[in-house]
């Protein structure tokens, strides 16, 4: 008896997680579904070049880099592009 318990327990364990990530395969598919509602889908564009923007996953916040982070990348960034420039003369 004990012994079907713990099968039966594991079992449920299984549909447990099973159910959760269907759910998130839904709300994906909702998203989308309201992304092409909305104009944001396929074809639609924020200008030239650039992708629609589209619902944000799971309402989850961006994450912003520091003044400090951002001026670092921007170093970086001139430094290889000075690096290029300099191989091509």
């Amino acid at each position: 008896m004990a012994k079907s318990r713990g099968v039966l327990a594991r079992f449920k364990r299984e549909l447990q997680k099973e159910k959760a990530v269907l759910e998130r395969q839904l709300s994906g598919i909702t998203n989308a579904l309201a992304a092409l509602e909305f104009g944001t889908g396929v074809g639609a564009t924020a200008g030239p070049g650039r992708p629609a923007r589209t619902v944000s996953r799971r309402g989850r916040k961006r994450r912003k880099f520091s003044p400090a982070t951002i001026a670092k990348m921007r170093r970086a960034q001139r430094a290889r592009w000075a690096k290029i420039k300099a191989a091509a003369k």
